[in-house]
């Protein structure tokens, strides 16, 4: 296939750290120019949505892509100056637009597959994520004892509070709280029809069309999906799904390590560490959304078939 030698791998890695960096660009138009729905309006911004008619998913798909880019703008110490300084832009390009998204759950994502990519590395990435991961231990510790500013402070429960699971009946909606009291409604949904048939679900594509039957008052709109891949898996496919669900993700990640691990050249080698945060990162965010949509999971198919493709090379070596 194309993906079996080394140059047309190149060639795919470009088109898409390309296509990458042009989603970027049209975030940056979109922030700062107001240009799209008032309701993305955060101040004299306007959140970054590109394509994908919602931040999340534009998000979602930056985080997919910034990993190979960033595997290869510090982990292919023999690159040319174009793929270097290339993969360099991409990444600047790509973290940049992810952060004018201001998506909570990619930018979660990319943090823990960066932090996953810095203990695998080597030595001193690994002391750097420890380190990191100490001073978010005291920064927590702070807050709840109260010694925080209150502006950080507050962020801080902010954060806390989006990341929480609460009765969505029980709580009253405010403009600050409403995206994660509705994304609750939807998990509780999600709930109700796994536990009328946890073995198999209710069948592939009925959430939505049951929604009605399992709502919380006062949402109606099932919008799409239950804005949780595991859960959404376990109300349509029940337990026996969801388990080949991540069978089959895990094997992706598993793929993708023993590739880095092993891989036949240091390009194969920098962009399985790089696809492996991807796919950690996609892991981390579909906690909180479904990211198998918009052609985003022929992306992940891409960079699955990248490493099928590098492993190939391996057998041949």
């Amino acid at each position: 296939t194309l993906c079996r030698a080394e140059g047309p791998r190149r060639w795919l890695v470009a088109g898409l750290l390309v296509a990458g960096g042009l989603s970027a660009l049209l975030g940056f138009y979109q922030f700062f120019t107001r240009t799209g729905p008032p309701s993305f309006a955060i101040g004299p911004f306007l959140r970054a949505y590109g394509t994908f008619g919602q931040p999340n998913p534009y998000g979602g798909y930056l985080a997919m892509a910034l990993g190979p880019a960033l595997g290869l703008a510090l982990f292919w110490p023999a690159a040319s100056d174009r793929w270097r300084w290339g993969s360099r832009l991409a990444a600047g390009l790509m973290g940049t637009a992810l952060g004018l998204s201001l998506s909570r759950g990619a930018l979660l994502g990319v943090a823990v597959g960066g932090l996953v990519v810095a203990l695998l590395a080597g030595r001193t990435t690994r002391w750097l994520a420890l380190g990191g991961l100490a001073m978010t231990g005291v920064a927590l510790l702070l807050g709840l004892g109260g010694l925080l500013p209150p502006v950080v402070a507050g962020r801080l429960a902010q954060v806390v509070a989006y990341f929480g699971v609460f009765d969505p009946r029980t709580v009253p909606l405010t403009p600050e709280n409403w995206a994660v009291v509705e994304r609750m409604a939807h998990w509780w949904a999600a709930l109700e029809m796994f536990a009328t048939a946890p073995l198999f679900g209710v069948g592939p594509g009925q959430y939505t069309v049951l929604y009605p039957l399992f709502r919380v008052p006062g949402w109606e709109d099932p919008l799409g999906h239950a804005h949780n891949i595991y859960l959404h898996m376990l109300a349509e496919q029940g337990v026996f799904g969801l388990t080949l669900y991540l069978l089959m993700v895990g094997s992706w990640w598993l793929l993708a390590w023993r590739t880095w691990r092993r891989g036949a050249t240091a390009f194969d080698r920098a962009l399985a560490l790089g696809v492996l945060g991807s796919l950690t990162a996609v892991l981390v965010h579909n906690l909180f959304d479904n990211l198998h949509v918009h052609g985003m999971n022929v992306h992940q198919g891409l960079l699955v078939g990248l490493l099928a493709g590098c492993r190939g090379s391996e057998d041949r070596g």
